[in-house]
């Protein structure tokens, strides 16, 4: 989850040619959402659609403090918020809507639906009490 996040981030600071530390503090998400928001006017969603909603930032925060410790200490999470699946989500929704506006490659099938493609075996684990209005294509099998 961690991961997926700072990857996202990561392609929208590239898009913008903007430099982020590597190493530890490479991995920390609000550390290169607040860099994003620093540094280009594109970004600003990064603050008013994400930092400032307190379960974003709370998620955040604790999945940077899981990652760091679990890449660079021990293994294991401590994520305890009931709702981590439907943040992670819509957090997602949020980030996919994005870089497609970023990119300008942008569609929308109809009103408030992103279209992404996943591979036919993770179909159904993505369908799986999906929350946001993704239409899922389905890559075949070769």
């Amino acid at each position: 989850m961690h991961h997926s996040i700072e990857v996202f981030i990561k392609a929208f600071l590239v898009v913008e040619k903007i430099k982020y530390q590597y190493g530890k503090e490479g991995h920390k998400l609000v550390n290169l959402l607040m860099i994003g928001i620093e540094k280009s006017k594109k970004l600003s969603f990064f603050d008013n659609e994400i930092l400032n909603i307190k379960d974003f930032k709370d998620l955040l925060n604790i999945l940077d403090q899981s990652y760091n410790k679990n890449r660079y200490s021990f293994p294991g999470y401590m994520i305890e918020l009931d709702n981590v699946r439907d943040l992670f989500d819509e957090l997602i929704y949020i980030l996919i809507e994005r870089i497609y506006k970023l990119l300008n490659t942008y569609q929308k099938v109809s009103e408030q639906l992103i279209q992404i493609e996943v591979p036919e075996l993770l179909l159904r684990l993505m369908e799986y009490k999906q929350k946001q209005k993704f239409i899922f294509c389905v890559i075949p099998l070769k």
